[in-house]
């Protein structure tokens, strides 16, 4: 009789593609906050001096 040699598959912890996804999320997040317009975060804040505070 011949005897067969069986071995598991090695599986990846679920834990590791949770963490690399979370990275890449990051990653993701981290460079596309800085896309589209942001002309307007650069500009001065401006500030109305015409109101009455004397009441």
């Amino acid at each position: 009789m011949a005897e067969l040699n069986v071995q598991p598959k090695r599986r990846t912890p679920w834990w590791l593609w949770l963490i690399l996804l979370i990275i890449t999320l990051c990653f993701l997040f981290f460079f596309m906050r800085g896309c589209g317009n942001q002309a307007g975060l650069r500009e001065p804040a401006v500030t109305d001096t015409t109101t009455n505070t004397l009441n």
